[in-house]
């Protein structure tokens, strides 16, 4: 699954509108859907604040496969 479809799906696991995320993230909401219809490439700082966020690691949210936060692997435990 790419970026889109991440940030989409943690979204929707919270509740939250696209506008309510941008508000919480501190971005703009044309600034959140760039990143979460991965229009433009996010900065690092976004992706950054996107993960901490959603509580999951940047690699997630880049796309790559099973990686979670060792915060969560350590919750699950």
């Amino acid at each position: 699954m790419e970026i889109r479809g991440r940030l989409k799906q943690l979204r929707k696991k919270q509740n939250i509108t696209v506008k309510q995320a941008a508000q919480l993230l501190g971005f703009t909401q044309k600034e959140y859907k760039i990143c979460e219809k991965n229009i433009l490439q996010a900065t690092a700082t976004q992706i950054i604040k996107l993960s901490k966020f959603y509580n999951v690691s940047s690699d997630y949210i880049l796309g790559f496969p099973n990686h979670q936060n060792e915060k969560q692997q350590t919750q699950n435990k």
